[in-house]
C-alpha cells in the first residue's frame, strides 16, 4: 500500500512540474507582447519643469516611466537640462 501511495505522489508531482513549466512559458510569451516602451529613463532623473524668478520646478521619472512632479526644485544656473 505504501508503494502504491509513494508512486502515486511522484506521478503527482511529475505532472504537476509539467504543467507548472508550459504555463509559465506561455504566461512569459503573452507579457513580452504587452510591454510598453518607457517615456523616460533612468528611473528617479530628474528634469527642469519650469522656471519663474530665477527658481525652476522639477519632475522626477518614476519606474513605471511616466515623468511626475516633484517637490524638489532648484536655482536657474544650476538646473539638470
Amino acid at each position: 500500500m505504501m508503494k502504491f501511495i509513494s508512486r502515486a505522489a511522484l506521478v503527482a508531482a511529475v505532472a504537476t512540474l509539467a504543467m507548472a513549466g508550459s504555463s509559465s512559458d506561455t504566461f512569459a510569451r503573452g507579457h513580452k507582447k504587452m510591454a510598453k516602451p518607457v517615456a523616460c529613463a533612468p528611473a528617479w532623473a530628474l528634469k527642469t519643469n519650469a522656471c519663474a524668478n530665477g527658481l525652476c520646478s522639477m519632475q522626477r521619472c518614476w519606474p513605471d516611466g511616466k515623468w511626475q512632479a516633484s517637490m524638489a526644485m532648484c536655482w536657474q544656473p544650476w538646473c539638470p537640462k
